[in-house]
C-alpha cells in the first residue's frame, strides 16, 4: 500500500532516468533495511515494553511503529515536490481494467507477486507460534529473522 504511490511518482520527481533509478535503488535498499530492524527487532522490543505482560508489550511495540511510521509518512506527504508534472490524458479505471485484460506478462507479475506476498506474510506470521511452540525459544524469532 505504502510503495504504490512513492513508486508511481518517481517519474513526477525528475526528467532524468539515472536520478530516477537511483531514487528507486535507495527506495528499495532503504526499504528493506527499516524491513529488517522492524522484524528482527519487534520482539526484544515488546519483551523490553512489557516486561511479563506480553500482550501489553506487543500492543505498545506495535503502538510505537505505528506513530514512527506515521511521522515519516506524514513527513515524505509534505515534503513531496512533483516538478515533472505533465498533462497527461486522463485513464478511467474501466479503461485500465480493458488495458490490463490482454495484457498477459502484467497478469503473470500481478500474480506471482500475489501469490510471493501472501507466502512471505504467512511465514512472517506463523513464526512466532513455530519458535514458541515447536523450537521452544521465542528469541530464535529475532534471529531468523534477521537472517
Amino acid at each position: 500500500a505504502v510503495s504504490t504511490p512513492i513508486t508511481s511518482v518517481l517519474p513526477n520527481l525528475t526528467l532524468n532516468s539515472d536520478d530516477r533509478q537511483v531514487a528507486n535503488s535507495i527506495r528499495l535498499v532503504l526499504g528493506n533495511v527499516g524491513n529488517f530492524f522492524a522484524v528482527t527487532f519487534i520482539l526484544p522490543f515488546a519483551n523490553f515494553l512489557g516486561g511479563s505482560n506480553h500482550q501489553k508489550g506487543w500492543s505498545l511495540a506495535v503502538g510505537v511503529y505505528a506513530i514512527v511510521a506515521f511521522v515519516f509518512l506524514i513527513i515524505a506527504f509534505f515534503d513531496m515536490r512533483e516538478k515533472n508534472i505533465e498533462n497527461d490524458k486522463i485513464i478511467t479505471i474501466k479503461e485500465s481494467f480493458r488495458a490490463a485484460r490482454g495484457n498477459w506478462p502484467w497478469i503473470l507479475i500481478v500474480l506471482a507477486n500475489l501469490i510471493y506476498w501472501t507466502a512471505y506474510m504467512t511465514r512472517s506470521s506463523t513464526l512466532a507460534y513455530y519458535f514458541q511452540y515447536n523450537m521452544h525459544n521465542e528469541n530464535y524469532i529475532s534471529l531468523f529473522n534477521g537472517f
